[in-house]
């Protein structure tokens, strides 16, 4: 009964869409598109990627906090549709994938996973860094700045502090309207004054948020270097010497005006 049941209902694949830039996505997210029935999106999507889903697919844009995500997935699902989630960056990575999944779960939906490009190697080909290196950077500590100040996480739950005796690089997700707060944590904790720091537009695509942009700065100065150059929680700080190499790179990587040639040829 159970089997017969689930075999009356579609299926769900969270797509991972990338850091924002077409080009980025995956074959497998491509082909997902092109057989869905229901495309559920978030409002960071570039539009260019809707463009590879079928005419006749139904495309149902979300607001934040996405709560209603879950529910609108599982009802197309069990009239037998096939749904594509599609999330920035990868589904797996800071996103929404625990909650939505719970209620596919729940209902015995059946779903798959399909990872993309995070967000964080969107700013790192942005800024023509690389996170590690074996002679400066062995580790990377990944840390949702922002969420920590949404939700009044104190020191016991989230020590900036602690942080700041990390021996590799730290990147930070959102969290930049805080950086006074953190970075004092950081240098009280062991982090030198003139530790460099980048901070990126999380957006590969000016299609979909304000152009590119990439400040350098140092752990010290950061909250004012935020300030000049107003700085939103969109962004990703990146910290440590690795960054120091991005300054040669940048602009040697692509041509930021330079059109899709595989866009083009579609």
């Amino acid at each position: 009964m159970q089997n017969a049941m689930m075999s009356t209902f579609g299926k769900v694949y969270f797509v991972g869409a990338g850091p924002g830039d077409p080009d980025l996505l995956t074959v497998r997210a491509v082909q997902c598109l092109e057989s869905a029935d229901v495309v559920v999106y978030g409002c960071r999507i570039h539009t260019q990627t809707l463009s590879f889903a079928r005419n006749d697919a139904e495309l149902i844009p979300l607001t934040p906090p996405y709560e209603s995500a879950a529910r609108i997935l599982a009802a197309h699902a069990a009239t037998g549709k096939t749904v594509v989630r599609l999330m920035e960056g990868d589904p797996s990575v800071f996103g929404h994938l625990h909650g939505e999944i719970g209620e596919l779960c729940r209902q015995k939906i059946p779903f798959d996973i399909v990872p993309g490009v995070t967000m964080i190697s969107g700013a790192v080909r942005a800024a023509g860094v690389s996170l590690t290196r074996m002679d400066r950077s062995r580790a990377v500590a990944f840390v949702i700045c922002s969420f920590v100040y949404e939700k009044g996480l104190d020191a016991a739950e989230f020590d900036f502090e602690r942080l700041g005796s990390f021996f590799g690089t730290v990147v930070l997700y959102g969290g930049i309207t805080n950086a006074e707060h953190w970075s004092y944590a950081m240098i009280k904790g062991g982090m030198a004054y003139s530790t460099p720091v980048l901070i990126v537009r999380r957006s590969d695509s000016p299609a979909v948020l304000p152009e590119r942009k990439i400040v350098r700065t140092t752990l010290s100065e950061i909250k004012h270097a935020a300030e000049e150059n107003e700085a939103d929680d969109s962004c990703i700080v990146i910290i440590g010497k690795v960054t120091d190499y991005g300054e040669t790179a940048e602009g040697l990587l692509f041509d930021e005006n330079e059109e899709s040639e595989w866009l083009d040829r579609r």
